[in-house]
C-alpha cells in the first residue's frame, strides 16, 4: 500500500512515460509498428523519440486512411441494403395493390353471379376468411419482427456485456502494473 510519501517530477515523468510505454507493448501487436517504434518502446532511448513520433504519425494516417475506407464500404453496403429493403417493400405494395385489385374484381364477379340473395351470404363468409388469413399474417409478421428484433437486442446486450468486462479487466491490469511502478519507484527513492 502506497502511504503519502510523493515522487519528484523527474521520478514521476519517468514512471509515468515507463508506464505508458508498458500499456503501448500490450497492443504493439495489433498494428504493424514500424521497428524504430518497438525499439523506443522496449528501451526507453529518449534519443529516438522524434524518430519514433515521426514513424508513428505516418503510421496513424495509413491506418486511419484504411479505417475511412472501410468506413466509406460499410456506409455503401448499408445504402446498398437499404436500397434492397425499399425495393421488396415496393414490391410487396404492389403485390398488395394486386392482390386487392384481384380480390376486388372476384367479389364482383361472385356478387353478379350470385344476386342479391346469395350476395350477403358470400360477403359474411369471404368476410372471415379475409379477417382469419389476414390475422394469421399479420401474426406472423409480428411474431418475425419481435424474433428479429429480440434477437438483435440479445446480441447487442451480450456484446456490450463482452466489452465491458474485457474493458474492466485490463483497466484493473493497468491499474495493478501503474501501483507496482510508482511503489517500486518510491522503494528507490527511499
Amino acid at each position: 500500500m502506497i502511504d503519502t510519501q510523493v515522487l519528484d517530477a523527474d521520478t514521476s515523468e519517468r514512471v509515468l512515460r515507463e508506464f505508458a510505454r508498458w500499456c503501448a507493448l500490450q497492443v504493439i501487436d495489433l498494428w504493424d509498428a514500424p521497428d524504430i517504434v518497438r525499439e523506443y518502446l522496449e528501451t526507453g532511448d529518449e534519443s529516438l523519440r522524434a524518430a519514433v513520433w515521426k514513424a508513428a504519425g505516418e503510421a496513424a494516417g495509413a491506418v486511419a486512411w484504411r479505417a475511412a475506407g472501410e468506413a466509406a464500404g460499410e456506409a455503401a453496403l448499408k445504402v446498398t441494403w437499404a436500397a434492397a429493403w425499399a425495393a421488396a417493400a415496393t414490391r410487396e405494395a404492389a403485390w398488395a395493390v394486386v392482390w386487392e385489385a384481384a380480390g376486388d374484381t372476384a367479389l364482383a364477379a361472385a356478387w353478379k353471379a350470385a344476386g342479391e340473395a346469395a350476395g350477403a351470404v358470400a360477403w359474411e363468409a369471404a368476410g372471415k376468411v379475409v379477417w382469419t388469413e389476414a390475422w394469421e399474417a399479420a401474426g406472423e409478421a409480428a411474431w418475425k419482427a419481435a424474433g428479429d428484433t429480440a434477437g438483435e437486442a440479445a446480441w447487442k446486450a451480450a456484446e456490450d456485456t463482452a466489452w465491458s468486462v474485457a474493458w474492466e479487466a485490463a483497466r484493473e491490469v493497468q491499474n495493478n502494473k501503474l501501483m507496482e511502478m510508482i511503489e517500486s519507484a518510491m522503494i528507490e527513492e527511499a
